[in-house]
Formats: C-alpha cells, sequence, structure tokens
C-alpha cells in the first residue's frame, strides 16, 4: 500500500518537477548569453585561428584528362561551386562555352585557409592558363559557427528538445528540413534567442563583434594575398569574384540593427535603398545558421590592385541586371540555383571575352554579358 501511495504521489508531481527542471536549465542558459563578452570570444578566436590548419583533400580526376587545345581554367571555392539543384557554374562555363576547359576545385564547408592550400597543391601538380577565385563566406560561417556558437551561445537545447520531438521532419522549414537535433536545433536556436530577446531576456548588440569580424577579414587577407602571390610566381593571371548572397533570407543578431534593418529593407522591396537596408542587416548578423560574407570583405577584394589581378564585382553586375538577391535566385543563405549558376557562368565568360583573357566565339551571343 505504501509502494503504491510514494509510486501516485511520483507520478503525479513529476510534470511539475520536469516544468521546473526545464525553467531553472532555461534560467540558466539566459544567465550564461546574458554574461557572454564579445571581447573575450575575439580572443579565442584568434587564438583558434593563429594555430588552424589547412585541410587537404584529393585532386580532381581530370587534371589527368586535359586537352592541351583548349584554354584551361581552375576554379577554387567553397560549396558554391559544387551545389545546385542542377549544373554549377564551372560546367557552365565549359559546356556552353567551346574552347574552355575547366578543372572545378570547389569543396564543401572549405574556408580561406583550406583554398589557399588547394591552390597550393593544385599548381605543384599542373599550370593552368587562368584561375577564377569565388570564396569569403564561409570564412564567417566557420568562425561563428565553430567558435563563437558553439562556445558561448549553444544554448536552450533543454527547450528545444519539446518542438524538436513534435516537428515533422519530413516537412520543410524554411531553409532546412533535418531529422537530427543538431542540424534543427542550429536553425532553430537563433528564432528562440531573437524571442527571448523580445522579452528583454537577452540583450545583443551586433556592433560588439566588430573585433570578431575585423580578425576573420583579417586572416581572409592574409590567406588571399597568398595565393595571388602563387600565382604571379607563376604568372597566371587570376579572376576573383565578389562572394554574393541571398540578402532577402533573413538575418539574425540584434532586434534594433539586424532585424531592424531587415524589416525595412524588406519594406522597401523595390525602393532604391532596399538592397542597401539588407546589405546592412547581412553585416549585423551573428546567430544566423550560413553567415554570409560581410560588406568590409567585398571592398577588400574591389580595393586589390595587382599585375594580372581582374576583379569581377559579380554582386554589382548582378544588381546591375536588376537581380532581385533573393529565394527565386537561391537554394537557401548563399548557394545558388540552377539558373543563377547558367548566369553567372555567362557574366564570367563575357568578363574573361571582355579583359581579353580568352577569344570570343564567333557568331555567339551571350546574355549574361557585361
Amino acid at each position: 500500500m505504501k509502494s503504491k501511495k510514494i509510486l501516485f504521489y511520483a507520478l503525479l508531481l513529476a510534470p511539475g518537477l520536469a516544468l521546473c527542471s526545464l525553467l531553472l536549465a532555461t534560467m540558466l542558459d539566459l544567465y550564461a548569453i546574458s554574461a557572454q563578452d564579445p571581447a573575450k570570444m575575439a580572443r579565442e578566436l584568434e587564438a583558434e585561428l593563429a594555430g588552424k590548419e589547412p585541410a587537404s583533400f584529393p585532386l580532381p580526376d581530370k587534371l589527368g584528362e586535359l586537352e592541351k587545345a583548349k584554354k584551361t581554367v581552375f576554379l577554387f571555392g567553397e560549396s558554391s561551386l559544387v551545389l545546385s539543384d542542377g549544373g554549377t557554374f564551372p560546367e557552365y562555363l565549359e559546356s556552353e562555352h567551346p574552347g574552355i576547359q575547366t578543372v572545378n576545385f570547389g569543396v564543401s564547408g572549405i574556408d580561406s585557409f583550406s583554398v589557399r592550400q588547394r591552390v597550393t597543391e593544385a599548381l605543384a601538380a599542373a599550370s593552368p592558363d587562368l584561375i577564377v577565385l569565388y570564396f569569403g563566406h564561409n570564412d564567417y560561417n566557420n568562425a561563428y559557427q565553430g567558435v563563437i556558437i558553439p562556445g558561448h551561445y549553444e544554448r536552450f537545447d533543454a527547450l528545444l528538445r519539446i518542438p524538436f520531438f513534435l516537428h515533422d521532419p519530413e516537412k520543410p522549414s524554411g531553409v532546412l528540413s533535418s531529422d537530427t537535433f543538431y542540424w534543427y536545433s542550429r536553425y532553430q536556436r537563433p528564432r528562440l534567442i531573437q524571442f527571448f530577446e523580445r522579452l528583454r531576456l537577452v540583450h545583443l548588440d551586433s556592433a560588439q563583434f566588430a573585433p570578431v569580424n575585423r580578425l576573420i577579414l583579417a586572416h581572409y587577407i592574409r590567406n588571399t594575398e597568398t595565393i595571388l602571390d602563387l600565382a604571379a610566381a607563376r604568372k597566371i593571371p587570376v579572376v576573383v569574384l565578389t562572394p554574393v548572397g541571398n540578402l532577402r533570407a533573413e538575418p539574425f543578431g540584434d532586434l534594433k540593427a539586424t532585424t531592424a534593418l531587415y524589416r525595412r529593407g524588406m519594406a522597401s522591396a523595390g525602393s532604391g535603398e532596399s538592397l542597401q537596408l539588407l546589405r546592412r542587416a547581412r553585416d549585423a548578423e551573428i546567430m544566423t545558421y550560413d553567415l554570409r560574407a560581410k560588406t568590409p570583405l567585398l571592398e577588400y577584394l574591389r580595393s586589390l590592385r595587382r599585375r594580372q589581378v581582374y576583379v569581377l564585382d559579380l554582386e554589382r553586375r548582378l544588381e546591375e541586371r536588376g537581380f532581385t538577391f533573393g529565394y527565386e535566385d537561391f537554394l537557401d543563405y548563399f548557394h545558388f540555383n540552377d539558373r543563377t549558376h547558367r548566369l553567372v557562368a555567362d557574366i564570367i565568360f563575357n568578363f574573361l571575352v571582355d579583359k581579353r583573357l580568352i577569344a570570343p566565339v564567333a557568331g555567339r551571343r551571350h546574355p549574361g554579358g557585361s
């Protein structure tokens, strides 16, 4: 009889105890986030980047299948070179423009450290007629997702377990559909932190992350300059593309800057200031599932003045063509869809013709031209 009473009261009290445990865990998470110091984060990131070893990957098999009669273009970058719902711009640059053969050295997830390593290994194996560089997003994404967020903002797991248990993994949610808690929480945690911001239980200030962003940019510049030095030593022309992102994918940072600028930009869609507001919102993101390259990185690339280095400002070229920088152009935050890959390939081809890096194709019109 006594054991039955104990079991009865245990069952009666269990929901309350579970709720109290959840509230306590959430309160501790709120306190932990409020106690974060962005200056400390910058120091941790500096130590991480100073000792970072680049990853090495096998070289493409195509290196052994090149035709001597064709212009050989090596393309280096991240997942933007390999992910699509159809073809990729390295493929279209070759298939739609006779006389060019491309070797795609793109690898998902890498940043400028591994791109530098990839260029080093590629040039030790072969010498192309031209190099095309397109990378930058992952220098921010990897730094924040690899150091800043796991070390300081990977909170509320107990609270996130409830909606994860109830959600339908087969039903797309925003840009992510996943049946693993890791990916679900990585996508939903910024939304939950934003909710607590609205309740004034969390305070974020994107401006405090300026030292973090400067540090990321400094290493990106160092790696890029090393790549350009490697090409210059071989007298290989280099075309550098400014990285482009989906400006209409919602950024997450603080409410007063990131969210406010994003909403103003979306509300003024079609006006001249819309893209400027959306760029400022992107530059203020710190929690987004996939962080995009920020304006200072693009400005660095635009300022390059080196012999045999040609800057193709892809962002401005697309803007001039009425590009919407939205989900009709991208699969997610910065991966092109098939239509955009085709457009980018044509823009690159016409840029190469314009700079006399390749010969034009007689009798052929290229609608993506400059």
